[in-house]
């Protein structure tokens, strides 16, 4: 474009212009002498600062990426056994999903129990504190009550049913 613009200007020169340019250093050493030349300089000044910029976004999250997959394979400090084996119980994460899941499975296995889905995602979101156990109790004897043919699913005339009670009479009664 600047050589449309700037006919006494040579290719390599205009090129040579678009590169200062666009790395923002500018030498001021290629004068640009029309108005058109002078209009599409700013334009591609801005254009070339934005590509720019996204260039670097760009190698900054693959860099962050390659961090990240670093320090995630770090994050966990391992302590071995006699024979070089790391028990699970040993293992300490500094992720709160990691902890908080093998704190809730030694639990289970110590307990020698099966668990349903439902009882594990519960004692997740538990662990985690992202639910009080009790009240999510309370939930699942609200579902059970309205379950009224008890195939483990509410139907529309279950959930119609449930619209009809006020809230404070859905809950099961608590035992002082």
């Amino acid at each position: 474009v600047f050589r449309i613009l700037e006919p006494e200007l040579t290719f390599s020169i205009c090129v040579y212009h678009a590169l200062i340019t666009s790395t923002s250093v500018g030498y001021g050493d290629v004068p640009i002498s029309s108005q058109g030349g002078r209009l599409w300089c700013c334009v591609h000044m801005v254009l070339s600062t934005m590509l720019f910029g996204l260039v670097l976004g760009r190698i900054n999250a693959c860099i962050q990426a390659l961090w990240g997959s670093m320090a995630s394979a770090s994050d966990e400090q391992q302590l071995t056994d006699k024979d070089g084996q790391v028990p699970g119980s040993l293992q300490v994460s500094k992720d709160p999903l990691r902890r908080a899941s093998a704190e809730f499975l030694s639990s289970l296995i110590s307990e020698e129990k099966d668990v349903d889905k439902c009882s594990f995602v519960i004692g997740m979101l538990s662990k985690l504190e992202l639910v009080n156990a009790r009240e999510a109790e309370q939930v699942m004897e609200m579902f059970d009550a309205f379950d009224k043919k008890g195939t483990g699913k509410l139907l529309l005339s279950d959930l119609e049913a449930m619209q009809e009670v006020p809230w404070e009479q859905r809950l099961p009664k608590q035992e002082d």
